[in-house]
Order: C-alpha cells, then structure tokens, then sequence
C-alpha cells in the first residue's frame, strides 16, 4: 500500500498500522460493521471522499480526481 501511494503521488494521511481491521483507525471509522473487504477514501479534510468494494472504482475515482485537479481552471 505505500509503495503504491508513494508511485502515484497520493497525497495525504495513510494509514497502515498492520492491524487489519481491528486496528483503532478502522474503529473509528467503522469499517468492520460495513463487511469485509470494504475500502474508504478519506481527503485531507477528513471526510470521506469515496467508499466501496472494488479496488478498480477506487483506482477509477482516482483517476479522475487526479485529472480534475490537473485541469486549469479559466
């Protein structure tokens, strides 16, 4: 997980504590009620920007984030 956020220039807080998901992160958020696997991006706000089962929506998501930000804006 971090080399994949480090390669693709994800910013903000990630959270890897090796806890899976009885760690306190995962709690507070609560993930473990939504079911196994369940994937949450949070922004740099704290919000939750994105949440769902398919790592290819979220890699998706990302995608288009990324090039929103990218664009100028007139």
């Amino acid at each position: 997980a971090r080399a994949y956020a480090k390669s693709n220039a994800l910013r903000g807080i990630h959270i890897i504590d090796g806890k899976v998901w009885e760690g306190e992160t995962c709690k507070l958020f609560g993930i473990p009620q939504c079911g196994i696997p369940y994937i949450y991006y949070i922004g740099e706000d704290g919000k939750v920007k994105w949440k769902g089962h398919e790592p290819q929506k979220l890699k998706q998501f990302l995608e288009n984030a990324k090039e929103t930000a990218c664009k100028p804006t007139l």
